[in-house]
């Protein structure tokens, strides 16, 4: 019937960790013994790989010898192969394994004291390769009576059993020196103090309870190094992206200033061409100017000319009046050279050309008109 089971679970609350909510998920894992190995109904290989699996994910592991036979062939067997198979987590997790020596009561007045077989285990463990074992002298059976008897749960047999076994050893005088037993509840508190079970309760659950704060801290602390890893990640990819996006800037940026670097060249070209084209217009200009000017006074000197020439055939002398008459007249024959231009200013003189102009110019500097003239 159990040739397909892989494996099953059996939940039951732990009552000496019932009032510590940090402990809530803890399991106690009971593997199989050296005692279940000797049974016919159980595959041995099987249950030692059972046993020694479960040594690898455990917070605490409790080694519970039998103090009547502790010295068996089947415990030393365990460990042997407990030291060849898991030598490397055995050194690595020393703290954390707990011999617990049980049954002590059982010890009868011929044998060694239970220190001496204490440290006889200890010599033995440490020649097995087990550095510094802690080995602790309990009573199971005994701690379990006493706290269901405290708490109010045990049951008739359960107290016959502890009257029977446990209780005797409480046996006390009256002052008339009669011996008596005193009750199981008197003497349960006391009865589980000498059982062991609180010292070593206390001590592997103090160990559990650092331990699993050390992984809680240590789980913490991984889930926040691969946020940090994850977040200095983000930052390498956007500066690495950052980077890119400047290059490209710099990259326009150079552009831009080779291109405004052309175009101020140009413009200083055109500058320099405007200007150039300036003075050759200034130059052309005055050039035209001056020919225009010697042009026009050679006009005038030869109007005057003629009209000197006429008036002297006329009259060897001129009175006053006639030369009005003949500033008069000469004024008309220079109107006659000059366009009419309405628009002009009036005491602008236009002619047709640079030889009137040079004509005009030559008669008006012999007679010296002057404004006072006009």
């Amino acid at each position: 019937m159990w040739d397909n089971t892989i494996k099953f679970e059996l939940h039951h609350p732990i009552e000496a960790i019932t009032e510590l909510p940090s402990l809530a998920g803890f399991t106690l894992v009971d593997t199989p013994g050296p005692n279940d190995w000797d049974s016919a109904n159980f595959q041995t290989v099987n249950l030692k790989q059972i046993a020694l699996e479960s040594l690898r994910t455990c917070d605490a592991i409790l080694f519970v010898l039998d103090y009547t036979s502790f010295q068996c062939d089947t415990n030393l067997e365990f460990l042997q192969d407990l030291i060849e198979n898991r030598q490397q987590f055995l050194t690595e997790n020393t703290g954390k394994i707990y011999f617990l020596l049980n049954k002590i009561d059982r010890k009868e007045a011929s044998n060694r004291p239970i220190p001496d077989v204490i440290e006889f285990l200890r010599a033995s463990l440490i020649r097995f390769g087990i550095p510094e074992p802690q080995i602790y002298p309990i009573i199971a059976r005994q701690g379990l009576l006493s706290k269901l008897i405290i708490q109010n749960k045990a049951t008739n047999n359960d107290i016959s059993d502890f009257e029977d076994f446990y209780a005797p050893k409480y046996a006390a005088r009256d002052e008339k020196g009669r011996k008596f037993i005193p009750l199981p509840e008197e003497i349960a508190p006391q009865a589980l103090k000498d059982s062991g079970i609180p010292a070593i309760q206390d001590i592997v659950i103090q160990n559990i309870v650092q331990t699993s704060g050390w992984n809680l801290l240590n789980d913490v602390l991984a889930i926040l190094n691969k946020e940090a890893q994850f977040v200095t990640d983000t930052f390498s990819t956007e500066i690495r992206g950052w980077g890119l996006e400047f290059e490209e800037i710099q990259q326009k940026i150079d552009e831009y200033k080779q291109r405004s670097n052309s175009t101020n060249n140009k413009v200083e070209n055109v500058k320099k061409s405007v200007e150039s084209q300036k003075q050759i217009l200034v130059k052309t200009f005055s050039q035209e100017i001056d020919k225009f000017a010697e042009t026009a006074k050679s006009r005038i000197d030869i109007e005057i000319d003629k009209v000197a020439e006429k008036q002297a055939k006329n009259s060897d002398s001129v009175s006053s009046k006639e030369n009005q008459n003949l500033v008069s007249f000469i004024w008309n024959k220079v109107t006659s050279l000059v366009q009419d231009d309405s628009t002009s200013d009036p005491y602008k003189i236009k002619v047709k050309d640079k030889k009137d102009a040079g004509e005009m110019f030559s008669y008006l500097t012999k007679i010296q008109i002057t404004p006072s003239t006009f």
